[in-house]
C-alpha cells in the first residue's frame, strides 16, 4: 500500500502530536513523583503549633511479664494516651519493606543513641506492616532480621496493631494515609513541633537542630 503526499503529511502531524503528549506525560509523572517524595521542611508544615495525636502502641519486642502500662506513660506494654509531656519525643513511622526508611532509619537510629543519655528525650520508632495481610510475627521477625544486619543490638521498638495511632497522626498532620518514612517531633507541651514525610539528607539535619533546640529549652 502507498501514501499519498497528502496521508504523509497527517501522519507526520499524528508522530508530533504522539511525541509532545509522551514529553508531557513524562513532565507530569516526574512532577508527581518529586511532589510525592519531597519531604516538607518542619517549619513550613501546617501541623506545627496543633496538639500531638493519641498514641495505641504495642512493644515489638516484649522484655517483661508485666502487662500493665498507665496512660501516657512509657512502659514495657508500650505507650497509650498523648505523649509524656515535659519530653521531647521523636515519634516514627517506617517498614522494612520501605527503600526510603531502610536508608533513612540507621541515621536516625544514630542520631537518637547520641542523645540517649538526656532523660528528655525519647525515641518512639514504629515498625509498620507492608500490607493487610501481614501479622505482628512477620513484622517482628523482618524487624529483628534488619536489626542484625544493620548492628543494632537493643532497641526498644513498637508497632501499631489497631492502626489507632496512625489514624490519629493523619488527622493531626492533614493527610489522607500515611508516607512512609513519616517522623513527627513533639514538643515539651505535647504539641506538633515538625514534621517530616519523605527522607532526604536535609531532612535529617533540620530533624537533629530541632530536637537539639528543644532539648536547650528543656534545660
Amino acid at each position: 500500500m502507498s501514501l499519498n503526499s497528502s496521508d504523509v503529511s497527517q501522519t507526520k502531524k499524528t508522530v508530533r502530536v504522539g511525541h509532545v503528549v509522551a514529553v508531557i506525560g513524562a513532565v507530569a509523572a516526574f512532577l508527581v513523583a518529586f511532589f510525592l517524595t519531597r519531604p516538607m521542611s518542619s517549619v513550613e508544615h501546617p501541623a506545627v503549633g496543633l496538639p500531638g495525636p493519641e498514641l495505641d502502641l504495642m512493644p515489638l519486642f516484649v522484655e517483661s511479664s508485666d502487662e500493665t502500662a498507665p496512660d501516657a506513660t512509657e512502659g514495657s506494654a508500650g505507650f497509650a494516651g498523648k505523649p509524656v509531656e515535659g519530653k521531647v519525643t521523636v515519634l516514627h513511622f517506617w517498614g522494612t519493606w520501605c527503600p526510603p526508611c531502610v536508608a533513612e532509619y540507621p541515621h536516625l537510629v544514630e542520631m537518637m543513641k547520641k542523645r540517649e543519655s538526656n532523660a528528655k528525650l525519647q525515641f518512639i520508632p514504629v515498625s509498620c506492616e507492608s500490607g493487610s495481610g501481614e501479622t505482628f510475627e512477620g513484622i517482628q521477625k523482618k524487624t529483628v532480621n534488619f536489626y542484625a544486619k544493620i548492628n543494632i543490638a537493643s532497641l526498644p521498638t513498637f508497632v501499631d496493631a489497631s492502626g489507632k495511632t496512625r489514624e490519629s497522626v493523619t488527622q493531626a498532620i492533614g493527610t489522607g494515609s500515611m508516607m512512609y518514612p513519616t517522623t513527627v517531633v513533639i514538643d515539651q507541651s505535647q504539641r506538633i513541633a515538625g514534621v517530616w514525610q519523605g527522607y532526604s539528607e536535609a531532612s535529617l539535619v533540620e530533624m537533629e537542630l530541632l530536637v537539639d533546640k528543644l532539648l536547650k529549652r528543656a534545660g
